[in-house]
């Protein structure tokens, strides 16, 4: 509310990460490092994909650098971010 009361833009990395919780536990899981606090590569990947599309409108399912990820992973991660962001 407060974001959109001031105009700001809001880039919302929660709602991805509610996405996987809804339709993956074990994934969810391991969104987060050890410490269960911060976010592992997984969760830091999702988080730049959100970014993506919500700063710059491109779908994320465009990107090809999955980085160290398994595709099909990634792959997931980047329908959650633009399950998000619409």
């Amino acid at each position: 509310r407060a974001a959109r009361n001031s105009g700001s833009l809001v880039v919302p990395v929660g709602l991805a990460f509610e996405a996987i919780y809804g339709s993956d536990k074990d994934l969810f899981k391991s969104l987060y490092a050890a410490d269960g606090s911060h976010p592992s590569e997984l969760g830091a990947y999702l988080a730049a994909c959100v970014f993506i599309e919500t700063l710059t409108n491109r779908d994320a399912a465009q990107i090809k650098w999955n980085g160290s990820l398994d595709s099909s992973v990634a792959n997931v991660l980047k329908q959650a971010a633009k399950q998000a962001s619409n």
